[in-house]
């Protein structure tokens, strides 16, 4: 969080929740902390250097899915999914559009619509802008703030985007970040090619492995363990369902475990996001890659090697979609914690040794 005197009103939005959030504000004098209740603004002023009125609010408008179906207000909501190029896909509508293609993303916390998307019909009225910080670097994005969003039988009554003229290489309508579900269960079965959305967990739960799932701000990861070439390593990466790839593995990580180090270096690729900049990776091939207790064989790890920008990473990386669509999972994420179990694809040979692309995400932090 940064108080910028030329902005007009800087919103942070509360995860959303049905709960009372307690919501504090840290500067490096002091701090404010907020009792904040669903469906509410909480709006004050912060004085920079005695003489420039920063006006700021707390919001917790953005609300949880309501059914569309009253017939069935407690039922599991089934969504068809895809992968289109290595990403999770799933259709979606908002504000009455047609039929947007969005990918789904559990590494962003935010909502992105594209211009294919506004081609569609799915009309966005603007209320400000947004600074975000992603894979390529900073972006400034307009912000609409009410939109209905639509998914299967859920819809969302006052849902933020966020707009950027870029767009993907295979002009994607959009991305759906994973906090529209943030106080759900969120199934994903790769073997039926649909996502399941609980209110709680399903008792089939006692079938999968079961793992923490720590918050990095306000994106979610687990824990990965590499081995090979009598080295053992152990991090936390970030869930990237809109990721291609297997596993990217951040600079910082990569120097202080000792990688590449004594894995083969097989190829090399580049990642990249909504922002300007690229990162340039090394592939290893990693002898044995275990999540959940479940270990991969022969695994082509990308490694980077010059970051985009610069940054400070408290992560190991993120875990991407060739990896994740190799089991089947549930995110519970109320509770952060994850469920994994392989799936048919599980011992499928492994293609990734190429570029792939990692779209935006922006970390925060909530208490």
């Amino acid at each position: 969080w940064a108080i910028d005197p030329a902005t007009a009103l800087d919103v942070y939005d509360v995860e959303r929740s049905d709960m009372t959030k307690k919501v504090t504000f840290i500067s490096d004098i002091d701090s404010m902390t907020f009792l904040v209740e669903p469906r509410r603004t909480y709006d004050f002023i912060i004085v920079h250097n005695g003489k420039d009125s920063c006006r700021t609010r707390i919001s917790s408008l953005v609300s949880t899915a309501e059914r569309v179906n009253a017939a069935a207000p407690f039922a599991p909501t089934i969504i068809p999914i895809s992968i289109v190029r290595g990403k999770l896909h799933l259709h979606a509508t908002v504000n009455g559009s047609k039929t947007l293609d969005l990918i789904f993303d559990t590494g962003s916390n935010a909502n992105w619509l594209f211009q294919p998307a506004i081609d569609k019909g799915a009309g966005l009225t603007f209320d400000g802008f947004e600074e975000s910080v992603g894979m390529g670097g900073a972006v400034s994005s307009r912000r609409s703030s009410t939109n209905r969003l639509r998914i299967g039988g859920l819809q969302w009554e006052q849902e933020p985007f966020l707009f950027t003229e870029k767009v993907g290489a295979h002009n994607d309508d959009g991305i759906i970040g994973y906090t529209v579900f943030a106080n759900k269960v969120v199934e994903i079965d790769y073997d039926r090619m649909v996502m399941i959305i609980h209110d709680t967990l399903p008792t089939r739960a006692v079938s999968f492995a079961k793992v923490p799932m720590p918050s990095v701000g306000q994106l979610t990861a687990v824990a990965v363990d590499f081995s090979g070439n009598g080295t053992r390593t152990r991090g936390q990466f970030i869930l990237d369902a809109a990721a291609g790839g297997t596993l990217n593995m951040n600079t910082g990580f990569a120097k202080s475990h000792g990688f590449p180090g004594p894995f083969t270096v097989i190829g090399k690729s580049a990642s990249s996001g909504l922002g300007r900049g690229t990162r340039t990776n090394v592939v290893v091939e990693v002898n044995e890659l275990t999540i959940a207790g479940f270990t991969l064989k022969n695994v082509p790890v990308h490694v980077e090697t010059r970051a985009a920008y610069d940054e400070v990473a408290s992560h190991g990386g993120t875990l991407n979609m060739e990896v994740l669509s190799r089991f089947n999972t549930m995110f519970d994420y109320a509770h952060r914690t994850a469920y994994f179990k392989p799936n048919g694809r599980f011992a499928a040979p492994f293609a990734s040794r190429g570029t792939f692309a990692s779209w935006i995400r922006k970390l925060v932090s909530e208490y």
